[in-house]
């Protein structure tokens, strides 16, 4: 039927032109972009999984500086732990070298000293060792000062009673802890012979008088004559004592010997400085006040006062010295996994404390026989803890490259997959550029010649 209202012809070749227009807008979107998928109508199901797979790429890059990040920080430690196994192996060398007998006494303090320069430098290193602002070899926590040690409080909780009368015996009056300075006390015996004693937890006795038949120590109150009596009957958990301290007097300032309150004579351990006047009662004429200072204290002391059975605290005094704040290692949580739905996935990096404390050589003294033999197997055990620390650094530093490698490889694969759904193929998106031109063009001139058929209705009117 001829009709001029309804062109139909044009109708068809106009939505022929439009659906090769569509077409030739894709082709050329995509060869523009490079994308097969522009918009969530070119596929809405591959945008979907490509996009979680973006996620994992983008996380799988963060995942990855964060674990160099880990290796740094292992590598800064285990180069500290490096340098701190050096000074290990030379202290342990200075205990062997302490414990052969043909060394003086001189020598032996020289020995101490050069040990505590090395305590000192390790302690350097496990609390400056820093990276990330953190502390992989400062103690796991802060080492806290005692207060109490077995049933002995320290001097700043002791009441001296001063100027009262006290019962001397075979318990300490109470310990000096290490955040005290300046420590002094006087006693007056009252003529009794008691005398002041000082202790190391270990066992060294260091100021007093010596063990023997007419000394303080064998007073019916006391009744200690020997080194087995002392570990008996002093050194025992209930008084704070170490559970294998032993009695050594090889250090000991024997105050029976002299009495100078004026000047008085001076003992060197641990770095600390003993200054003790004597026992006065040997001197003519008698002298009943005995005195004790000490400068700083690096290890805790007890104090006793042993004999007959009464004497009185002129002075008890002391300088708060509370150590400057260190710094404290903590666990490192590292993400090593952040995939898509499945939360983190976390390796954690715990501390690797090599203070001299924590290592357990702080209180090591080289200045005695006995003392060499002890420092030994705390160097050893300090060396044990050392190598702990080295090779659970040195797994997890394995552990995180492989983790490095496998997520490199996720990488590609992930990559070549995200390709294979996202990018365009160019060869095709040719292919389909080349046809939609051609039938752009085609349903141009078609829809040109459609126009025109209308117009023999004209012939009809002639």
């Amino acid at each position: 039927m001829a009709t001029i209202n309804t062109n139909l012809l044009s109708l068809t070749g106009q939505s022929s032109l439009k659906r090769s227009q569509s077409h030739l807008a894709t082709s050329i979107e995509r060869l523009s972009s490079g994308l097969r998928i522009n918009s969530a109508k070119d596929d809405a199901a591959g945008l979907g999984i490509a996009n979680r797979m973006e996620a994992n790429l983008r996380a799988n890059d963060t995942v990855t500086r964060g674990i160099s990040d880990a290796i740094s920080l292992l590598q800064t430690a285990n180069g500290g732990l490096d340098n701190i196994n050096e000074l290990l192996q030379r202290g342990r060398q200075l205990a062997v070298q302490a414990a052969n007998g043909t060394l003086s006494t001189a020598d032996r303090g020289a020995v101490q000293r050069e040990f505590h320069h090395l305590r000192d430098q390790i302690d350097k290193i496990a609390y400056e060792t820093e990276i990330f602002d953190k502390y992989p070899l400062a103690p796991a926590k802060p080492h806290q000062v005692d207060n109490q040690l077995g049933n002995v409080s320290s001097v700043r909780d002791v009441d001296p009673k001063i100027g009262m009368p006290q019962t001397s015996g075979s318990i300490p009056l109470g310990f000096i802890p290490t955040d005290v300075a300046q420590f002094s006390i006087r006693i007056d015996d009252l003529g009794m012979n008691d005398d002041l004693q000082i202790f190391t937890r270990d066992g060294k006795h260091l100021i007093g008088t010596s063990l023997g038949a007419e000394s303080t120590w064998s007073s019916s109150t006391v009744d200690i004559h020997s080194g087995e009596d002392v570990e008996q009957k002093v050194f025992t958990s209930s008084n704070g004592f170490e559970a294998d301290a032993e009695y050594d007097d090889s250090l000991l300032l024997d105050g029976s010997g002299f009495f100078d309150r004026s000047n008085p004579r001076t003992l060197t351990y641990n770095g600390m400085t003993l200054s003790y006047s004597g026992d006065g009662n040997p001197a003519t004429p008698k002298d009943t006040i005995e005195t004790l200072n000490i400068d700083h204290i690096t290890e805790p002391l007890f104090v006793m006062v042993t004999g007959e059975g009464s004497f009185v605290i002129e002075e008890f005094d002391w300088v708060d010295d509370p150590p400057e704040p260190t710094p404290i290692s903590k666990p490192v949580d590292i993400v090593v996994d952040a995939q898509f739905g499945e939360g983190l996935s976390k390796v954690t990096i715990d501390p690797a404390p090599a203070d001299a404390r924590s290592l357990g050589i702080a209180a090591v003294s080289l200045e005695t026989r006995g003392g060499a033999s002890s420092a030994l197997e705390k160097f050893d055990s300090a060396l044990s803890i050392l190598d702990q620390h080295r090779s659970r650094l040195g797994a997890l530093h394995n552990r995180f490259e492989g983790s490095i490698e496998n997520l490199q490889q996720q990488k590609i694969s992930t990559s070549s997959a995200v390709s294979r759904i996202m990018d365009a193929d160019y060869s095709s998106e040719i292919v389909n550029l080349t046809k939609a031109q051609i039938l752009q063009q085609a349903g141009t001139s078609m829809l040109a010649q459609a126009n025109q058929v209308p117009q023999t209705v004209l012939a009809l009117l002639g």
